[in-house]
């Protein structure tokens, strides 16, 4: 993977945690949009890990 490619995935990643906590705030008692958000984050974090070499 090219470096524009890591850094195109991990931009969206960021847009989805965003999207994330915009749904919680819309609904923060959706066990589903508190699941999706999660799911995002953990994206989130295991591209982070892989380009830190973790």
């Amino acid at each position: 993977m090219t470096e524009e490619e890591v850094v195109a995935r991990i931009g969206a990643a960021c847009q989805n945690v965003m999207g994330g906590f915009m749904a919680i705030a819309g609904a923060p008692d959706d066990v589903a949009v508190a699941e999706q958000a999660n799911g995002a984050l953990r994206e989130l974090d295991a591209l982070m890990r892989a380009v830190a070499g973790v």
